[in-house]
C-alpha cells in the first residue's frame, strides 16, 4: 500500500523484466526470471516499462494486470483482471 503523500512517494518497483513506477497505489507484482513480471493493481495506476525497452510505458489502472515476459522488449500488455484474480 503505497500514499501518494507518505515517505515512499516517487516510488520505483524494479524486476530483471519490467519497472514500475507506483504512488497512491495497492498494487501487488510477482517476478520470476524464467517467466517475467505480472503486476495487479487493485486501486489507484501504475506506470509498468518493460527493463529492455524503457522509454515505452502504459498505465495500469485500478482492477488491471500487466505482465511482462522475462527479456520482453514490447510494451507490457494490459488486461482486465477477474475477480478472482484481485482476491
Amino acid at each position: 500500500l503505497i500514499s501518494k503523500s507518505g515517505p515512499r512517494s516517487n516510488m520505483r518497483v524494479t524486476t530483471p523484466a519490467a519497472v514500475a513506477g507506483v504512488r497512491g497505489t495497492d498494487f501487488f507484482t510477482r517476478s520470476n526470471p524464467t517467466d517475467g513480471t505480472q503486476l495487479t493493481v487493485l486501486r489507484g495506476e501504475v506506470e509498468m516499462r518493460t527493463a529492455a525497452n524503457p522509454d515505452v510505458s502504459v498505465p495500469v489502472k485500478t482492477g488491471h494486470m500487466a505482465e511482462v515476459g522475462a527479456k520482453e522488449v514490447e510494451p507490457p500488455k494490459v488486461i482486465e483482471a477477474t475477480k478472482q484474480e484481485l482476491m
